[in-house]
């Protein structure tokens, strides 16, 4: 039997995942690497357009699956239903984006097909016939390399280290087939933005992002004051810092807050945990800003400034009036 890629696509609203083409990516990676035909897998109720939008750009297949109820994700019901499919179809790899969703339903599956699960995949090689798989460990200050030894592996890809490319206009086949599964254990009650979610993050070309490095809620004035140097710019945060109330949860970025891509990402007080890379990594232009030589920010950025921000954004936004005044 020909070797399979399955690639689970998540979808809300009837619009593909911004990730979704980050998958897209990787799949085309690990095609050359293993020659395994990708095939695009999705869940739903009524996703027969959203199916077709997902084959249009990439040429693979899509098997559509409908399920009555399953308006959103619903953890029990995308289980049970993945399981009973997947090992119809027996593929070579699962592969999903390490979203929350993704982190939720990658170790699960990989327990029910008794298969290998590696998380957080940043690349993939191939050495000496065997595929690997690199990603960072100890909160970034490493990596590992990880090769599976079983017939079905899992994989989680982490957001922003696949760049959406440009596949051609090119349309694979549909084809939709029909499940009912009840859920017992999970009841889905609807889905409503938290507060203060806007689209903010998202639009901004320039992103002034607070962490704990800037010690209190009223030195965040400062950044706001930066941010307004720059047009079409928004002050983002780590977890803590919405945690504890000082922006709303609308402003974090990372894996449990919003994916971004500006052109430029200023990165004040930020250590650098890989769960806020993974929402900035995509950015165009990184400006780090950190007391701690060995911040894991530092690895990914393009600009190591090491000083104190509260003593280095008053100096930063004078330079930029100063430069503004003569050109």
């Amino acid at each position: 039997m020909e070797a399979t890629v399955a690639l689970i696509a998540e979808h809300f609203n009837g619009a593909l995942s911004p990730t979704f083409f980050e998958l897209i990516t990787f799949a085309n990676k690990l095609k050359i690497v293993t020659q395994a035909k990708p095939t695009i897998v999705m869940l739903g109720e009524e996703i027969e357009e959203v199916a077709n939008k997902a084959t249009h750009f990439n040429g693979f297949d899509v098997i559509a699956i409908e399920v009555p109820g399953l308006a959103s994700y619903n953890p029990e019901t995308y289980k049970a239903v993945l399981k009973s499919f997947l090992e119809e179809l027996k593929p070579s790899f699962v592969c999903l984006v390490q979203t929350s969703t993704g982190a939720d339903l990658a170790p699960a599956l990989s327990v029910k097909l008794g298969a290998a699960c590696i998380s957080s995949v940043q690349e993939i090689s191939s050495e000496s016939g065997r595929i690997t798989f690199l990603r960072s460990v100890l909160g970034g200050k490493a990596q590992a390399v990880f090769s599976a030894m079983t017939d079905i592996t899992v994989v989680s890809i982490q957001p922003g280290c696949f760049e959406r490319a440009d596949t051609g206009a090119c349309s694979g086949n549909v084809n939709v087939s029909r499940r009912a599964y009840r859920s017992l254990r999970i009841q889905d009650l609807g889905v409503r933005p938290g507060p203060g979610c806007d689209l903010l993050l998202s639009e901004a070309k320039v992103i002034i992002s607070a962490g704990r490095g800037i010690r209190q809620k009223q030195n965040l004035a400062l950044l706001f004051e930066l941010a307004a140097m720059f047009s079409r710019s928004a002050v983002g945060c780590t977890r803590p810092l919405s945690d504890s109330g000082w922006l709303n949860s609308g402003s974090q970025v990372g894996l449990s807050g919003a994916i971004v891509s500006p052109d430029l990402y200023v990165a004040c007080g930020i250590s650098g945990a890989q769960q806020h890379i993974a929402g900035m990594q995509g950015s165009g232009f990184v400006v780090a800003i950190n007391t701690d030589h060995y911040a894991p920010i530092f690895n990914h950025s393009d600009v190591c400034v090491v000083c104190d921000v509260i003593e280095f954004a008053p100096e930063l936004i004078k330079a930029i009036a100063k430069y503004r005044q003569v050109t």
